[in-house]
């Protein structure tokens, strides 16, 4: 499954056989499960899912240039979601200051 100059040496070599094998037994787990579960179900879906998506889940497995989580791209994406956030706070912000403004125009005008 390992090889090349890919393949990790020593201790890594090890982790990689014992990762493998954890791997192996989460799909098991997986098929197993999805045979017992409702398959649109909430859980059935995701299951579905990550059984569908085996072979691409396996890549880190295979080349040791891939890494098995997601947190560069997680980090890379983090500016941008917590400026989303603040820019919606402030957009509250700012509309909480006209709302008032707002209420007392439409009441003057309906005095008039």
């Amino acid at each position: 499954m390992i090889s090349g100059s890919n393949a990790p040496a020593g201790k890594s070599k090890i982790q990689f056989s014992v990762l493998s094998e954890k791997v192996d037994a989460y799909f098991a787990w997986a098929k197993q499960k999805y045979s017992q579960v409702t398959h649109n179900s909430t859980i059935g879906k995701a299951l579905a899912y990550s059984i569908n998506q085996e072979e691409y889940l396996r890549v880190f497995l295979s080349d040791g240039h891939v890494p098995m989580d997601n947190n560069y791209a997680e980090q890379a994406i983090r500016p941008f979601t917590i400026g989303r956030k603040n820019f919606v706070m402030i957009n509250l912000l700012m509309v909480q200051r006209q709302v008032p403004s707002c209420t007392v125009w439409s009441k003057q005008q309906m005095q008039t």
